[in-house]
């Protein structure tokens, strides 16, 4: 329970980290095609702890890198967790598989053929566990989305219909295909 916290936890600072980088792009990019258009906020903001004689390009590439780096580490790390919580399920239901083999009867275990059930055992756990990391990956994926979706609608509700419509059109015609 407290690693599936942990791991909601992350999917959240993750899908959070994703809006923060994808959010910092556009005035990025605003930034770099006309150097004097900072907001007299961020100026202030600016020469209140690095001093009047910073060099603005710099301190915002910094910013704008130490943003995608930290939104990847954390992508990393929610990766890590997703392998380590579906390889800790897959180990607690093998150990409940061989838990019911060795509780079973003598007569009843002889009468089975070993081989198969060992077989379809690993077999199970390794599909149990790939589903596990599948909806954990689809589930943080799908925070993502959602969150860069309600910034969107946020921000501009059109151009979220709009991009919905056009991604979702696709992804429809893609599956069709």
């Amino acid at each position: 329970k407290v690693q599936s916290f942990i791991l909601l936890t992350f999917m959240i600072v993750s899908s959070f980290a994703e809006v923060a980088s994808l959010g910092i792009l556009i005035p990025y990019l605003g930034f770099l095609e006309n150097s004097d258009n900072i907001p007299n906020d961020l100026v202030d903001f600016i020469n209140k702890f690095f001093g009047s004689n910073s060099n603005y390009f710099f301190l915002l590439t910094v910013f704008f890198i130490g943003i995608i780096v930290f939104a990847g580490i954390i992508r990393l790390i929610n990766l890590a967790f997703n392998y380590r919580l579906s390889a800790s399920i897959g180990s607690e239901i093998s150990c409940k598989f061989y838990d019911v083999i060795v509780n079973q009867d003598y007569e009843e275990y002889i009468s089975n053929n070993s081989s198969k059930l060992i077989n379809s055992a690993t077999e199970g756990v390794n599909n149990a566990t790939s589903f596990i990391l599948f909806a954990l990956q689809f589930l943080t994926s799908f925070l993502i989305v959602i969150s860069i979706l309600i910034t969107l609608i946020l921000i501009n509700w059109r151009i979220a219909i709009f991009t919905v419509l056009v991604f979702g059109s696709s992804y429809f015609l893609l599956s069709i295909i």
